[in-house]
């Protein structure tokens, strides 16, 4: 037997080694009753009694007689293989091992019908089938514990809702990897590297605790599954394990409102001493595959495919165009009531096709005349720089640098016209 193998074994059997004990018990119990050492109520002692006359004879110790038959030893064996061996068996042959050992006090009941038989051939039936019933309910109550734990680790990644869900129709998780349209998320703090040389290691961690219970709590509440945290960035997707039709608007939604916590969270840190974190945040939407993917060693429940790059891609962007949130062009065109301003054209390295990029304003019932207005200059101007009108682009993107408070995004804008690298600059 080869060493993984042998080690699942002992994994086996050590899991499921309660249950053989309760079995073994009961095996044990049934036998002292059969040799009368053992008494499940008597009419002068209602409860378990133990009659320890049944070994003794005229001051000799004897075994009772029943001992010697063949019918006590196979009532033995056979209740010590079930115990042993029916935890340990899959359903199928648990009830095929069941099946074979009920043969015995069958034939000699019934086709040996003039021989005498101290033990009956329904107290061993009755033996067996109290062993498989007791085998079936604890294989339930330890299955029922093993799925609660598995739904309570996955509720780790996933909001509580979702595991409900699940625990409702287990048929919805797919973990062996399919294709979907779905959207991915990514989210760090800015600036991390100078934020954490003025806080010592225990601060560092209390402030990273508070801020990824913040966001993650906004994220459940807007259904995402956490895919993982690294350093302090977050990697979050939507529509897995449980479609979602308005994936792409959750993930813009949540990134607002993420936003606002951060500043929250700001101003508290600023209040406490320490200094206060900002973040960016990448959204693409597309076809993505998600399933279980690693090693045989360790899994991960997590997307791949060219969307999820592109998030990444626009996610780092975001401190370039000094914005906070940066969305592909997929998930501005699915979210309807959400105001976007196109940034700039991008193309990701390796592919030859351009991809728009937009930031997310507000929405557009809460927009403003002035909004607006100032939306209709900022799409002029981009039109002067898409084609390639750097004179009028550049005196545009000035007069907005005079309005707006986005000056980095424009100034970065016009670098880009006086270094003559002009839309498309590749990610």
């Amino acid at each position: 037997m080869k060493w993984p193998e042998l080690k699942l074994m002992q994994a086996t059997i050590r899991t499921e080694w309660p249950q053989v004990t309760t079995l073994v018990v009961l095996v044990l119990a049934f036998s002292s009753n059969a040799l009368g050492l053992l008494e499940f109520g008597t009419e002068s002692f209602p409860g378990i009694a133990l009659n320890w006359s049944v070994f003794s004879s005229s001051g000799n110790f004897l075994l009772p007689e029943v001992a010697a038959t063949p019918e006590y030893w196979i009532l033995v064996i056979s209740g010590l293989l079930m115990a042993i061996f029916t935890p340990l068996l899959a359903p199928i042959f648990a009830s095929i091992l069941v099946a074979v050992l009920t043969v015995p006090p069958l034939y000699m009941n019934l086709g040996m019908q003039y021989r005498e038989s101290i033990i009956p051939m329904e107290y061993s039936l009755l033996v067996i089938l109290v062993l498989f019933g007791m085998n079936v309910l604890l294989k339930y109550f330890a299955e029922t514990q093993k799925k609660q734990k598995l739904l309570n680790d996955f509720g780790r990644f996933v909001p509580p809702e979702i595991v409900n869900q699940l625990n409702r129709q287990p048929g919805l998780l797919e973990l062996e990897g399919v294709s979907k349209e779905m959207t991915v998320f990514f989210c760090d703090l800015k600036n991390f590297t100078g934020f954490s040389e003025q806080l010592n290691p225990k601060e560092l961690v209390s402030l990273l605790n508070e801020y990824f219970t913040l966001m993650t709590e906004i994220l459940y509440k807007h259904g995402a599954t956490i895919d993982k945290y690294i350093g302090d960035s977050i990697m979050a997707f939507w529509s897995a394990p449980i479609p979602q039709e308005d994936h792409a608007r959750r993930a813009v939604m949540a990134s607002i409102e993420m936003h606002q916590g951060i500043e929250r969270l700001s101003e508290e840190f600023k209040l406490r001493g320490r200094p206060g974190p900002t973040m960016g945040v990448g959204i693409n939407s597309g076809e993505m595959n998600v399933g279980n993917m690693g090693s045989r060693y360790r899994l991960a429940y997590t997307v791949i495919g060219d969307a999820v790059n592109l998030a990444a891609r626009v996610e780092a962007m975001t401190r370039l165009y000094n914005v906070p949130t940066i969305v592909g062009e997929t998930t501005a065109a699915a979210v309807d009531d959400v105001v976007f301003k196109e940034l700039d054209t991008v193309i990701v390295k390796g592919k030859t096709n351009s991809s728009k990029i937009y930031q997310p304003i507000c929405m557009k019932a809460d927009l403003t005349e002035s909004q607006c207005a100032s939306l209709q200059q900022h799409n002029e101007a981009l039109q002067s720089y898409y084609t390639k009108d750097t004179e009028t682009a550049r005196g545009r993107f000035q007069d907005l640098l005079s309005q707006s408070g986005e000056e980095q995004y424009y100034r970065y804008m016009i670098e880009k016209l006086d270094d003559r690298r002009g839309p498309q600059i590749p990610i």
